[in-house]
């Protein structure tokens, strides 16, 4: 399982690069790459609780878990507001 749920978080952060470089942040695909961090660093955390994994890398893995809780409080947080604000020089 641990190979496939990695794959997937691969394949989520090359589509965390194209999301940058868009004018306009597609809300789905930002919300499947934070539930994708997050899914990475409970898996080592489940491996390391088995005895499978170090502390060390658990460590490491936070920074995805820091990572997915940003961007799902942002998108909690922006919840209703038009897809257009913020943007400079549109009103």
């Amino acid at each position: 399982m641990f190979p496939e749920v990695i794959g997937a978080i691969e394949h989520g952060r090359y589509e965390n690069g194209a999301l940058a470089m868009r004018p306009k942040i597609d809300r789905p695909s930002l919300g499947f790459a934070a539930a994708g961090k997050i899914t990475v660093f409970l898996t080592v955390l489940g491996l390391w609780l088995g005895g499978e994994a170090s502390g060390g890398l658990v460590i490491l893995v936070s920074g995805d878990l820091a990572f997915g809780m940003v961007w799902g409080w942002w998108l909690v947080s922006t919840k209703g507001t038009p897809p257009w604000a913020g943007l400079a020089g549109v009103s």
